[in-house]
């Protein structure tokens, strides 16, 4: 048999993974009967229907995570901003730690702007977590939401608020990294006393940044 795909690119989707191996199933009988099976299969996730017997070899690795392009809530350009410049740091953060796969940020920001069902969404992505959230600035104050759904079922893992000061963000998306990790395993925090890092202590700089 052919090797799974994901077993050394693993930010593939799981639908894409699962097309590619279904192709190059050595029973003809269990390969796609048409072009347009093919195409469909690679563009639409949950067509593929498996033959009695085949495998499923594209598995979501155990502790795998999309973190999705959290919302800006404020009517401002700023807002928005801001709350890509937070996903992008909860990605490169999360995606450091041993154990944590992470969807790529291009994969993540593909659905920015669109209401997937989480299980849709972990599906096409091939992860077992995902991480929704919002952000609304109000002058200095800031206030992020989070939420970690199981990606099998949909149920919430996790869920928080934070109230804070715009020059505490940095703060908060370090205790957003570090309320995920606990909740998928607390030993995927040995050894690590912060997880973001604060590139600067100029608010201001930040924002234009």
């Amino acid at each position: 048999d052919a090797p799974a795909l994901r077993e050394c690119r693993d930010e593939v989707p799981l639908h894409i993974a699962d097309a590619l191996q279904l192709s190059l199933d050595r029973d003809p009988a269990r390969r796609f009967a048409t072009l347009s099976e093919f195409s469909d299969a690679l563009t639409r996730p949950g067509t593929i229907s498996h033959p009695a017997g085949a495998r499923r070899l594209a598995t979501p690795p155990e502790r795998s995570l999309a973190v999705l392009p959290f919302e800006g809530r404020s009517a401002t350009a700023d807002s928005e901003f801001l709350s890509d410049g937070i996903t992008e740091d909860l990605i490169s953060a999360l995606s450091r730690l041993d154990g944590l796969r992470v969807v790529a940020r291009s994969s993540s920001f593909s659905f920015k702007g669109t209401t997937r069902d989480v299980k849709d969404v972990a599906a096409e992505l091939g992860v077992t977590s995902v991480l929704t959230g919002s952000v609304r600035l109000h002058g200095s104050r800031l206030r992020i939401t989070a939420d970690l759904a199981n990606g099998q079922d949909g149920f919430t893992l996790w869920s928080e608020r934070y109230d804070r000061e715009l020059t505490d963000v940095f703060d908060v998306q370090d205790e957003i990294s570090r309320s995920i990790v606990g909740t998928l395993s607390a030993t995927l925090l040995a050894g690590r006393k912060r997880l973001v890092e604060a590139p600067t202590a100029n608010i201001d700089a930040y924002q234009s940044y």
